[in-house]
């Protein structure tokens, strides 16, 4: 179980660190950029929990 939740948040960290670099590349203020990565680390953590449950 450990593992899966380590996993799972390594994974959602990862979309949001992505997801931030690609909001900055794009000229995105800092407040819209962590805006933006927030809302992916949300549903990458949510889509991930839900995987990691069926499992």
């Amino acid at each position: 179980m450990s593992t899966t939740f380590a996993l799972v948040c390594g994974a959602s960290f990862g979309a949001f660190s992505l997801t931030l670099l690609i909001a900055r590349e794009a000229d995105k203020s800092w407040p819209m950029a962590l805006l933006i990565a927030g809302g992916s680390f949300l549903g990458a953590l949510s889509a991930f929990g839900t995987l990691a449950s069926a499992l």
